[in-house]
C-alpha cells in the first residue's frame, strides 16, 4: 500500500467509523476502571493486563472484522487506551471517575487516539 493510503487511513473517514464503531464498547470498559483504583491504573503493566487487554477482547468480539477494516487498530489500541485514560478519567488521590459529558468526548478521544503516531 502506498504511503499516501496508509496516510488516508489514518486520518480520513475511516478513522472516524472506527471510532464511532468501538466508542461504546469502550465507553462501557472505561466504566469499570475507576473501581480499580488510581494507583494501579497508572502502573502500566497493571494497565495493560487489566484495562487494554479486556478492552481489546470486548472490541474484537462487538465488531468482527475490524481489523480488516482497519488494520493498524491492533498495534495502535495500547496507545489508543492510554489516551482514553488521560483524556476521560480524573484522578484525585486514589479516586478515579469518569468525566461527566464521556458521551460527547469519546468518539473524538478514540479518533486524536488512533490518529496519534505509535
Amino acid at each position: 500500500m502506498a504511503f499516501g493510503k496508509l496516510t488516508n487511513l489514518a486520518t480520513g473517514p475511516m478513522v472516524k467509523k472506527v471510532a464511532d464503531q468501538i466508542a461504546p464498547v469502550l465507553e462501557e470498559q472505561l466504566k469499570t476502571l475507576p473501581a480499580l483504583g488510581a494507583s494501579k491504573l497508572r502502573d502500566e503493566e497493571f494497565f495493560k493486563q487489566f484495562a487494554v487487554t479486556p478492552a481489546w477482547l470486548a472490541v474484537e468480539s462487538a465488531t468482527s472484522g475490524l481489523t480488516k477494516l482497519y488494520p493498524p487498530i491492533e498495534e495502535k489500541f495500547g496507545a489508543l487506551m492510554v489516551h482514553l485514560r488521560d483524556e476521560l478519567l480524573i484522578f484525585d488521590a486514589d479516586t478515579v471517575t469518569i468525566v461527566e459529558d464521556v458521551k460527547e468526548k469519546i468518539v473524538p478521544a478514540v479518533i486524536a487516539g488512533l490518529q496519534q503516531q505509535a
